[in-house]
């Protein structure tokens, strides 16, 4: 008796197998398609197998993903839109939705999608610090704050968002957010001892406190590492001169301008050092008199120690330092006196000016 329907069973599992293959068909070309880099040879075959089977999700996603490689967003965000539509909890649409957003500077918009996916999984620390990075472009710092206190409680090793936390501590300039700052960042150079962003921002808060040695030990390791930033080594050329080592500080500064950095920044740290240096060297002349003799000091007398000249050249840092650029200006004369002669030898050798 079963014999008599083997062939009509034969028939319709044949058929059934002939359907499955042409399903499959066109999806294994598409990727076969994909795989070569061929994108706009898949369009239209993804687009088929989504028209004719609404539950074709991967294929769906498939589409988008290939879109967005062509560069064609509006139509991939329609893509993973109409997937949301049949599945409100797809997490690749949703990601990719706020890729979407986040490229076209749609901030609140990718932010949405982003609590969307945090809803679906509050394990992600991932998705904590996208949504901050969300806020601190809205400028809403202390949702920001809260977030990444969120992904770093998640994920104690990322040096990114205790980074970040660091740099809004430090936006927001008060005691209190400068002490967090600090916090922050000890914290992630726990991990990473060498990060050059954290040194950097540890230069900052450092900074910040007057603690100019630690300063110049971290933007040292930094330097070490490659970096010249224009700004952090301004900051170092006052923590030097903050320090009172002169010379190094003038260097600095210096070194910045046969860079080419010639702003009023580099000019008024250049011509601060310099400053300082000429009241030094004044300081040290006006006491010379009296560590060497006991005796009244008579500047007007022939064979003196020193000279006259010695005396007005240490006061003339005040006639001589131009406002704009900070660059004493001096004469060489013969001093009596070969100790005094070699102190305004120095200072005139490191104060020629840059042209």
């Amino acid at each position: 008796m079963i014999f008599r329907f083997l062939p009509l069973l034969l028939l319709l599992l044949e058929c059934l197998t002939g359907m499955a293959q042409s399903q499959q068909e066109p999806w294994v070309q598409a990727q076969e398609h994909i795989r070569r880099g061929e994108y706009i040879q898949s369009v239209p075959i993804l687009q088929k197998l989504v028209e004719s089977d609404s539950t074709q999700v991967e294929a769906a996603l498939q589409l988008g993903f290939v879109q967005q490689r062509l560069g064609q967003l509006p139509a991939a965000r329609k893509t993973y839109e109409t997937v949301l539509r049949r599945d409100t909890s797809q997490t690749e649409a949703l990601n990719q939705l706020a890729i979407l957003s986040e490229k076209n500077a749609q901030y609140r918009r990718a932010l949405h999608y982003y609590q969307r996916l945090i809803q679906l999984d509050t394990t992600n620390a991932y998705l904590f610090k996208q949504a901050a990075v969300q806020y601190s472009r809205l400028e809403q710092l202390g949702q920001a704050i809260a977030f990444y206190n969120k992904a770093v409680a998640l994920n104690p090793q990322d040096i990114e968002s205790w980074g970040e936390l660091t740099r809004i501590h430090l936006d927001i300039n008060d005691a209190a957010h400068l002490k967090l700052a600090g916090e922050c960042v000890e914290k992630g150079l726990t991990i990473d001892p060498n990060s050059i962003r954290l040194l950097l921002q540890n230069s900052r808060v450092d900074f910040r406190l007057g603690r100019f040695a630690e300063v110049i030990t971290s933007l040292q390791k930094t330097m070490a590492q490659g970096d010249s930033s224009a700004f952090y080594q301004r900051m170092l050329g006052r923590a030097y001169y903050e320090i009172d080592s002169l010379d190094q500080s003038i260097f600095t500064f210096r070194r910045l301008l046969n860079a080419g950095e010639e702003t009023e920044y580099v000019y008024g740290g250049l011509g601060t050092a310099y400053l300082l240096k000429a009241k030094k060297i004044r300081l040290i002349l006006i006491s010379m008199p009296s560590v060497i003799s006991n005796r009244p000091f008579n500047w007007h007398k022939p064979g003196c120690l020193t000279t006259r000249w010695a005396w007005e050249m240490s006061m003339s840092w005040k006639a001589n330092l131009h406002p704009s650029n900070g660059l004493l200006k001096s004469t060489r004369k013969p001093l009596t006196c070969p100790n005094v002669r070699r102190l305004c030898t120095d200072w005139l050798s490191c104060t020629i000016p840059i042209r």
